[in-house]
């Protein structure tokens, strides 16, 4: 399973996977995830680098602020930035050219 299959998956009902509605458990969820077998390519890199870099430029940060921190800061709550964080990686995900297995997320 790749980050995206993994976020495709999480979307429609968060709360199943992450307990609580709020951006740092899914920070926290796909960290643990990820790093449960490091050896496994699951194609981290689109958020970890190319989505992190993609949400710094659209917001024009130059500070080190993690993925989740950056939404969290422009949505001033852990809830709208958890909204916000699926509808912007599939903005991010349809307009860059990063197609990995032909995932999508609509």
């Amino acid at each position: 399973m790749t980050i995206i299959e993994l976020i495709k998956l999480i979307k429609p009902i968060p709360e199943l996977f992450i307990g609580i509605h709020n951006i740092f458990c899914l920070e926290a969820f796909i960290n643990g995830w990820h790093y449960r077998d490091t050896k496994e390519d699951v194609k981290a890199s689109i958020l970890y680098k190319e989505f992190y870099e993609w949400l710094r430029k659209r917001y024009n940060m130059r500070d080190s602020r993690g993925w989740a921190n950056i939404l969290y800061y422009k949505f001033e709550t852990e809830e709208k930035a958890l909204d916000e964080f699926f509808i912007l990686f599939n903005i991010f995900y349809h307009c860059c050219p990063l197609k990995i297995n032909n995932c999508s997320l609509k």
